[in-house]
């Protein structure tokens, strides 16, 4: 007969051999079953002392004899099967912890999952690491190929006026004998701006920065500027008593960001319409009346290739913000009562 309950013979076992030995001595075996939460004592003399929630009655006083010492065995009675761990205690006693094999597949079944979703999250942030490690690398790569494609787009636009007038000058040289001379002059000088412009964006474009700079005199750039533009009598160019005259630039870069606000002017003023240019404390504006000009380009006016069809590739302004950019400065594009400004903040 099985003994059960949790006083008799093994509160007298515990006494006689405190727990903190038996789990010292599990634990000496490297193996200290927590699962199991069912206890027996077996004793020399083949008696048997039962403690725990599992309803003991059903086992046969066999099922606890003959086990392996120190190691898991199985055993089934009936229709359910049980995990049985025994280890000595002492010389005449043996500790036997059991529990059912459907209690135990719980748990199992949790560590199973728990294991799953702990590699799928381990894969998930894995995968993010890789993802943002890739992009970090491919990013230099893409931003070359942005700086290539933007350093063409550039060149070719910088280089269709200079390239129209010294055709034009060439052209008038084959026909007017009296003036060919200064006409050659001419479109030689047109060559030569050219050649330092393509030099001056190669280096621009391919850093993003400026490779020199120098106090530049701006009001003199401009007026300078707006002198050989044929338009330049349409100009209005005027100064705040506490406008700067030098900025810390590169002239013949600060040259192209100019050429272009005198260009974008002109393409979308109308034909008699005057253009002013303000010089105050804080940058410079370029303001013209613009009647046709639709607010959600202006609001893209630094896009690339973003323009009023027919009025010019959508580019000057584009090269204008990465110039502005390259000193500091910040750009700014406003519709208001009819009048566009294009502005430049130090």
């Amino acid at each position: 007969m099985l003994s059960s309950g949790r006083g008799g013979e093994f509160a007298r076992t515990i006494a006689q051999d405190p727990r903190s030995s038996i789990e010292i001595r599990l634990q000496e075996r490297r193996f200290l079953p927590q699962s199991l939460r069912n206890v027996a004592v077996l004793f020399r003399d083949g008696s048997v002392s039962v403690v725990g929630p599992l309803e003991s009655a059903q086992l046969p006083e066999d099922f606890f004899r003959s086990l392996p010492m120190g190691g898991v065995s199985r055993r089934v009675v009936g229709n359910e099967e049980y995990i049985l761990y025994a280890a000595p205690i002492g010389q005449n006693r043996t500790i036997v912890l059991y529990e059912s094999q459907d209690f135990l597949a719980g748990p199992q079944f949790a560590v199973f999952v728990s294991l799953f979703f702990g590699i799928l999250a381990f894969s998930v942030i894995l995968f993010f690491i890789s993802l943002s490690f890739a992009r970090k690398v491919i990013r230099p790569i893409e931003e070359l190929a942005d700086r290539e494609r933007a350093y063409a787009r550039h060149i070719a636009h910088e280089l269709k006026t200079p390239l129209a007038v010294a055709k034009s000058d060439l052209q008038l040289a084959l026909v007017e004998k009296e003036t060919a001379q200064d006409r050659i002059l001419s479109a030689v000088a047109e060559i030569g701006s050219m050649r330092d412009t393509v030099d001056d964006l190669l280096l621009f474009s391919a850093s993003g920065s400026l490779a020199r700079t120098v106090p530049t005199d701006i009001r003199k750039l401009l007026s300078e500027l707006v002198a050989k533009s044929e338009f330049g009598s349409r100009f209005d160019v005027s100064h705040d008593p506490d406008a700067p005259e030098t900025v810390e630039s590169d002239s013949k870069i600060l040259s192209t960001l100019f050429r272009n606000l005198i260009s974008n002017a002109i393409v979308h003023a109308p034909a008699d319409a005057r253009i002013s240019v303000r010089f105050s404390k804080g940058g410079f504006a370029f303001s013209n009346p613009a009647p046709d000009a639709d607010p959600k380009v202006i609001r893209h006016a630094f896009e690339a290739f973003v323009g009023t069809p027919g009025k010019g590739s959508g580019i000057g302004l584009s090269l204008v913000k990465r110039i502005a950019e390259a000193h500091g400065w910040k750009t700014s594009a406003e519709l208001k009562n009819g009048r566009v400004a294009i502005g430049i903040t130090f």
